[in-house]
């Protein structure tokens, strides 16, 4: 890490990261089959991996999401490099620097070069006035829920760390904004029952048994960072903005949906019913691959619960005042949909809450 003031990661823990979705998913394949089926499910899915890695950034929609050029309240979102494009939005706020999940592979050096990237004026009378951000300037993190692939910049806003361990120090410790429900599972203290995040966990960090020794991988303890939990719907108040939190359980017991400047950030309640995420489909389309729905047993927790959730939260965000409605649904993995007009806002919502 440089002498900005960040906990000093860097390349050495980060590099070859991307390769662990390519890992996870191959090892998952082959606990469907065995001799020429599972070899085929194995080449098949390096084929798709590596095709999603390749193809995954040019295929994201984070330019829908972002104001780059806003010389005061600039927002970035980008990717982090693996199959799935997991997405990390940043934006300055009167309050500090907010970060909406925390990506997957590289997420440490992809989050760092993004803060340098976002440039803006501290203050807004004096054009010459221009800074980059830095990790200092970090208010919070708020994460719409602690899946390994939506958790691993944790990092860049943990507890400063030193040769031989983690210590107290205010100057570099950030929170993470999470609800309540899911604190647990952030720090590896309980298990999820999603097929894929729950053989994730244990392919990649050993699940709940490594907590119990003491032993820790890509997850971070209690004491490592500061956590803010929240149990309800909530807003936070951040100067001209205002961020609503609000709770969609069952892809994981504390999901979590953020709207902010007018993008619902929805994390994987909903998902997309593009294969693997990597070719979104435009919404004319006249069926509904790449409209967002609710997502399959293999990802969730309770199946009917999120469906549940996903058509309260409808309920909830027509409630909202007018000018805080979103115009954009986003997932966690940079796929986007448009809900401006009444015939968009309709056909979100109508795939997103069938049966």
């Amino acid at each position: 890490m440089n002498s900005t003031g960040e906990s000093g990661i860097g390349n050495r823990e980060s590099v070859g990261r991307w390769r662990e979705s390519l890992v996870v998913v191959a090892a998952a394949s082959l606990l469907l089959g065995c001799g020429s089926t599972g070899k085929y499910i194995l080449l098949g899915t390096a084929a798709v991996g590596t095709a999603g890695t390749v193809f995954g950034r040019s295929s994201a929609y984070t330019r829908l999401v972002q104001q780059p050029d806003d010389p005061v309240y600039p927002s970035r979102a980008f990717v982090t490099p693996e199959v799935f494009k997991s997405m990390i939005y940043m934006a300055r706020t009167d309050s500090g620097v907010i970060i909406i999940d925390l990506g997957w592979s590289d997420a440490d050096d992809v989050l760092q070069q993004n803060l340098g990237k976002l440039r803006f004026r501290p203050d807004p009378s004096n054009p010459d006035s221009v800074k980059s951000a830095t990790v200092k300037d970090i208010h919070g993190v708020f994460l719409t829920h602690s899946h390994y692939d939506h958790i691993q910049g944790w990092r860049t806003v943990s507890q400063r760390r030193e040769r031989f361990g983690w210590h107290e120090d205010t100057a570099y410790q950030r929170s993470i904004y999470l609800a309540a429900s899911e604190t647990s599972y952030l720090l590896n203290e309980a298990e999820f029952s999603g097929v894929v995040p729950k053989t994730t966990d244990y392919l990649i960090t050993g699940g709940s048994f490594t907590a119990r020794l003491g032993l820790y991988r890509d997850r971070p303890r209690k004491g490592q960072v500061k956590t803010k939990p929240f149990s309800t719907d909530t807003s936070f108040i951040l100067g001209r903005d205002t961020l609503y939190a609000l709770t969609v359980p069952g892809h994981t017991q504390g999901s979590t949906a953020y709207i902010f400047r007018h993008v619902m950030f929805v994390g994987d309640a909903l998902t997309s019913g593009t294969p693997l995420l990597l070719i979104p489909m435009p919404s004319w389309m006249l069926w509904d691959w790449g409209r967002m729905r609710r997502g399959s047993w293999r990802y969730a927790d309770n199946v009917r619960q999120n469906r549940e959730s996903v058509r309260a939260l409808h309920d909830k965000v027509a409630r909202l005042p007018l000018q805080a409605r979103p115009r954009l649904g986003c997932i966690a993995h940079a796929i986007c949909h448009r809900m401006q007009t009444e015939d968009e806002w309709k056909r979100f919502w109508e795939v997103a809450v069938r049966e």
